[in-house]
């Protein structure tokens, strides 16, 4: 049986986020949901012969404020604050996750291709805790925030089938005090690049293949030469550099060579070294 989530955390005087435990007699303090006065109290669940502080309100809550509505709130405005203020400054917020189905790891900035945050977007009749959206106003990424209740397999397909980036963050009372480095490293998101991947297939018409141009100077000889390389591109900006597939060297070839000679190796080169031209003998020249 779950422990019950009791409200531990209240606003003082100062609007300060204080913890049960830290309350002072004959301060006041206030229900970081509904904005009601609270009280602490120490007369909760017996479990192991001690009892949990927690705080209550004075008078009944019209707002039916719990342990857990009131985790999710304060969680959930956190959270918005947090990612506002790098939004606002241009600050990337990066998160850390490997795909639960191939293990690839990941670590992109959050906020690359999102220009506003809300709480209150509608979304095929579903309210995401925080939606993230881009340029045009449509939903990229869809952070949920479940305290108690797992998201319905109705709703997690929902957003896959449209490939819409899911997010979960599944907070404890101890989190209220770690909340950006929570959100850093979620729990689940579903998604991924890998084309070898399962998961892959509900973000495919999603994510591009970009080619790109890059200096490469060989290790070996000092001599500088053109590499073409392709990189994948999502809600997330520029993932990672891949290798060229057939028809990706063919167009490279024929686009920029004009049927001069170029090596084919991951990526194609152009240039007058004659040293082994594969990536380990290869590093990139910064631009500009």
């Amino acid at each position: 049986m779950r422990r019950k989530l009791l409200t531990t955390f209240g606003f003082d005087a100062e609007g300060q986020l204080v913890h049960v435990k830290d309350t002072q007699k004959g301060e006041l303090y206030t229900c970081p949901q509904c904005g009601d006065r609270i009280i602490a109290r120490n007369s909760g669940k017996i479990e192991k012969g001690s009892k949990r502080p927690h705080f209550a309100h004075v008078k009944k809550s019209k707002h039916k404020c719990n342990g857990a509505s009131v985790l999710h709130h304060l969680f959930v405005t956190q959270v918005v604050g947090i990612l506002q203020n790098h939004l606002e400054r241009g600050k990337e917020f990066i998160i850390k996750w490997s795909c639960p189905y191939c293990s690839q790891m990941y670590a992109p900035n959050l906020l690359k291709k999102v220009k506003s945050i809300r709480t209150d977007y509608s979304w095929q009749g579903h309210t995401p805790d925080i939606a993230l959206l881009d340029k045009d106003g449509k939903l990229l990424i869809a952070i949920e925030i479940p305290v108690r209740n797992k998201l319905t397999k109705k709703l997690i397909h929902a957003y896959e089938e449209q490939g819409i980036i899911l997010i979960q963050v599944h907070p404890k009372e101890t989190d209220i005090t770690q909340v950006e480095n929570k959100m850093q490293h979620p729990d689940y998101v579903g998604f991924c690049s890998n084309k070898e991947c399962y998961n892959m297939q509900f973000y495919q018409h999603t994510i591009r293949r970009i080619i790109f141009h890059q200096p490469l100077k060989c290790k070996t000889c000092n001599k500088v030469v053109d590499g073409y390389m392709v990189k994948t591109a999502s809600a997330f900006g520029s993932l990672k550099r891949e290798n060229l597939n057939e028809e990706e060297k063919k167009e490279i070839a024929n686009r920029y060579f004009r049927g001069k000679k170029a090596t084919l190796a991951n990526f194609v080169i152009y240039g007058k070294c004659k040293c082994v031209p594969y990536s380990k003998n290869l590093q990139a020249v910064k631009k500009g």
